[in-house]
């Protein structure tokens, strides 16, 4: 849903048109959206939020958080300028005739008008732990307190393969319970 709505096309379900998307039910009960047919009625500023079932689902704020991470990092690593400049150089030697420049700046301002609602949506703050230090404990887990922005997904412990169990206590603070080995350390 992400990748559609941030395309700015009209033309498709998650610009809140009833068409040109389908889901699929998988079997452990996610739900994945296939969008199609987006070549049509592109907005710069079309609302990331033009599907009423996705206003309706990230009305929760985890799920806001999650919504807007999708954004960030579509913008962050694909739908910019610098990636897809070296897309647009290639596809130019195969059809001069398409207007790739007005392409890239679409895109260019597409991901400007996402990345500025992002960003006052959840306002940017650095990555930090503010549990102070030295941590006391007692028992067999402690519990660390912290910010990140939307771009955090998740938190792992050096050398362990699971991420830890992070509770966002609001759009920027986090916490998560960590186990702790017995004896006196310190960290």
């Amino acid at each position: 849903m992400a990748y559609a709505v941030l395309s700015g096309a009209g033309d498709n379900t998650g610009a809140g048109s009833q068409h040109n998307g389908m889901y699929y039910a998988r079997p452990d009960g996610r739900v994945i959206f296939f969008p199609h047919d987006m070549d049509f009625a592109f907005n710069a500023n079309r609302s990331l939020f033009a599907n009423p079932e996705c206003a309706r689902l990230t009305s929760n704020p985890s799920r806001l958080r999650i919504y807007l991470g999708h954004i960030q990092d579509i913008i962050t690593t694909t739908y910019n300028r610098t990636y897809m400049g070296r897309w647009v150089s290639h596809l130019a030697r195969f059809d001069r005739t398409q207007n790739w420049n007005g392409h890239l700046s679409y895109i260019q301002s597409r991901s400007n008008f996402a990345r500025a609602e992002v960003n006052r949506l959840i306002r940017p703050v650095s990555f930090s732990i503010s549990t102070a230090s030295p941590l006391r404990v007692s028992g067999s887990t402690a519990t660390l307190n912290g910010r990140g922005w939307v771009d955090v997904r998740h938190l792992r412990l050096v050398g362990a393969g699971q991420p830890l169990a992070v509770e966002w206590t609001d759009s920027t603070s986090w916490q998560a319970t960590l186990p702790v080995a017995t004896g006196a350390r310190e960290y």
